[in-house]
């Protein structure tokens, strides 16, 4: 059959669009996951959270997956299944955990799966993902406890209005408090009292200074003592300990030389005894005196 040549290029266009929509498709579903395989999971929850099919399932915030299927079972609970990318299939271990999350309050919710040990067993295709139950506005409501702090910020907003209040009163506490300020300053800029004098008098100054001064002066004349002290010291130390050692020293030897001051003494006193028995020495001496020992004690003389 012969064809005229403008029926050959009309159907090189029709094919050329084939071809171009088919292109486009492979792109598109290769970005949307339509060309990539899946394996099936599920997890049991004891409320839906308003999930619906498609909702995303992320792993470390990333996309892996979309809820494929939501069922009540028998026992009264959620079951959701999970259309999880095969590539990512392996990292779903015995303790990962899966949860319902939302970005905000008003957020779309999502399914996040928490990686678990790597060294875990991976949980087998169409086996179950642990899963915990998330809290819901309410309970997250009633856990912060919103009435009681909407009830402190109330007597917070009562107290700030009773303050301001007090502050626009001109014969209020706070202005009075305003004007005593502004009349004791004024009395110290005008030299009046004893703060006045010492800010305002240069004479006052002066006396402030040359006391300071000599403080200073008596300070570091002790510093210079005491760091004398603190060399000389071990040298009087030294002397200290040498004179304690010779008084120990003649101490001991005291008992010694009066022993031998005692022998000398009687001694002496057995010479005048032989004394006063001669006979040419006896008759010079009185009768009512005779010789005193030496060796008597004093309080017998």
């Amino acid at each position: 059959m012969n064809y005229t040549r403008s029926e050959k290029a009309a159907g090189l266009t029709l094919l050329a669009g084939f071809g171009f929509i088919a292109v486009a498709m492979v792109l598109v579903g290769a970005g949307r996951d339509w060309l990539s395989s899946y394996q099936n999971y599920f997890i049991l929850l004891k409320s839906g959270y308003g999930l619906l099919p498609g909702v995303k399932v992320k792993f470390l915030r990333l996309d892996i997956g979309r809820v494929s299927e939501l069922k009540i079972t028998d026992d009264n609970m959620v079951k959701i299944d999970l259309a999880i990318l095969t590539d990512f299939s392996s990292r779903l271990k015995g303790d990962s955990l899966a949860s319902v999350n939302s970005p905000t309050i008003i957020g779309s919710e999502y399914i996040e799966i928490v990686p678990g040990d790597p060294q875990s067993p991976s949980i087998p295709p169409g086996g179950q993902i642990p899963a915990k139950d998330s809290q819901t506005v309410d309970q997250l409501l009633a856990s912060i406890q919103i009435k009681e702090k909407l009830r402190q910020l109330d007597v917070i907003m009562k107290n700030v209005a009773s303050i301001t209040t007090q502050l626009e009163d001109p014969t209020g506490s706070f202005f009075g408090t305003m004007a005593n300020l502004k009349r004791a300053t004024g009395a110290i800029a005008g030299g009046e009292g004893t703060v006045g004098g010492l800010v305002i008098k240069a004479e006052v100054h002066d006396e402030l200074l040359a006391a300071l001064k000599e403080l200073r002066g008596v300070s570091e004349s002790l510093n210079r003592t005491a760091l004398g002290l603190k060399k000389d010291l071990p040298n009087i130390t030294a002397k200290i300990d040498s004179i304690l050692r010779q008084v120990e020293s003649g101490t001991r030897s005291f008992p010694e030389v009066a022993r031998g001051a005692r022998e000398g003494l009687r001694e002496v006193d057995q010479i005048l005894d032989s004394v006063k028995r001669n006979f040419l020495i006896r008759g010079n001496l009185s009768p009512d005196q005779p010789p005193e020992s030496l060796t008597r004690p004093a309080r017998e003389r």
